[in-house]
């Protein structure tokens, strides 16, 4: 089924002829690897055979996270789980930066429109957002490994269109962030 879900998605991204886009590859969907890891590398050799990357997120310390090389994906974003639970303390970051460099991974960073005016908490969660900029910065990921971003359902977009000055102000500043990347160089 997951050869065939390949093919059909390589085929119909084809034949859409898109100009600006390209597909890299798969990510595995599943977060940790407790009911799937039989799976992982004879998929990542038909993906790979196919020319394209498998990605994978998983959460934090989940199951398989330290031999994701062995799993068979190309690239593996820690995700620290540090932006929708206040009871994690900010040394989350610092510890699932220590874990990507520990394990050779990349980085998530997590936030939804939870930090948008006018939600309550916002000030916090935009707290919690900028020390995922900040703690990549200060634990030498920011430049040095890939970085990925889940934004819930609309968290970027929301961001972008609000009208409030304080979430205009942390659009730039994090667009400058992902900018001002010198891995992007």
């Amino acid at each position: 089924a997951t050869k065939w879900y390949i093919d059909e998605l390589l085929e119909r991204f084809k034949a859409a002829g898109y100009k600006h886009l390209e597909l890299s590859g798969f990510y595995w969907v599943a977060e940790d690897t407790h009911h799937c890891a039989d799976l992982t590398i004879p998929l990542s050799e038909y993906i790979h055979a196919k020319g394209k990357l498998f990605y994978w997120i998983p959460y934090w310390q989940a199951k398989g996270h330290e031999e994701w090389k062995r799993l068979g994906f190309d690239v593996a974003y820690q995700q620290p789980n540090h932006f929708f639970n206040h009871s994690i303390p900010d040394s989350r970051l610092d510890d699932a930066c220590a874990t990507a460099r520990r394990h050779g991974m990349a980085m998530e960073f997590e936030f939804d429109e939870a930090l948008l005016e006018g939600k309550t908490g916002c000030d916090s969660y935009k707290a919690r957002f900028r020390a995922y900029m900040s703690g990549a910065k200060q634990n030498g990921v920011y430049g040095r490994k890939p970085l990925s971003y889940y934004h819930g359902t609309n968290g970027f977009y929301d961001l972008w269109k609000s009208t409030a000055e304080k979430d205009k102000e942390l659009y730039h500043e994090f667009c400058q962030f992902v900018i001002g990347n010198p891995l992007r160089k």
